[in-house]
């Protein structure tokens, strides 16, 4: 099993497919921290599709596995990684806090991570649930929600999108879907977890029967 993450530049691409070739493994494909708090403007953490406000066509995860199988990869091999966590950002002025506003530094730290500009999942649904969040969705379903209160804004796949990237997993006939990282989600709403692994689980239990 060798991860890699979805921003791996094309000439370190040709060399991982020369040992997929080689290799009786998997590769893990990350698909996280394709928007990162470092970053001068807001974007989402793993948007599945393109989406009209960024900046690069090629920054998300359809075209990533896509990309990946073009070149020649064993989709069979290629293991599509689903963050349970969050890119958190502080903005520069409290009152812009869509897509692309300017940002200051990373977000405040979780009360259990202790990271800035990381949140994890059961962090995130904490502050939408107890803390007055604002959340909002993407009409279009490129990519999941964000949410944000004061200076402080957060992007995150929902249950809903962990679903269509489900889908995608089978649709691509990948060899599977990965969670990043399960030890993230140990306090989580437990109706929730379960629902994300039973999409995932469905979407390659059939893989290897045919």
């Amino acid at each position: 099993m060798i991860s890699t993450d979805s921003g791996t530049r094309k000439l370190v691409i040709f060399e991982f497919l020369h040992e997929m070739r080689m290799l009786r493994c998997f590769f893990n494909v990350f698909n996280g921290d394709i928007h990162q708090f470092h970053c001068r403007n807001i974007g989402h953490v793993a948007p599945l599709y393109f989406h009209e406000e960024d900046d690069f066509y090629y920054f998300n995860v359809n075209y990533t596995m896509h990309y990946w199988i073009q070149k020649g990869a064993d989709s069979r091999k290629l293991v599509m990684g689903i963050p349970l966590y969050g890119q958190s950002f502080t903005l520069v002025n409290p009152a812009e806090n869509g897509l692309n506003a300017p940002t200051s530094a990373g977000g405040t730290a979780g009360e259990y991570t202790r990271a800035s500009g990381f949140l994890a999942y059961y962090e995130i649904c904490s502050k939408i649930q107890r803390e007055g969040w604002t959340m909002v969705k993407d009409e279009t379903g490129a990519m999941g929600p964000y949410a944000f209160k004061g200076n402080q804004w957060v992007s995150f796949d929902d249950v809903a999108m962990v679903r269509k990237k489900s889908e995608l997993i089978r649709q691509l006939n990948l060899g599977g879907g990965m969670i990043w990282g399960i030890y993230r989600t140990a306090f989580i709403i437990i109706e929730s977890i379960l629902t994300i692994y039973h999409f995932i689980y469905n979407a390659f239990s059939s893989f290897g029967s045919g």
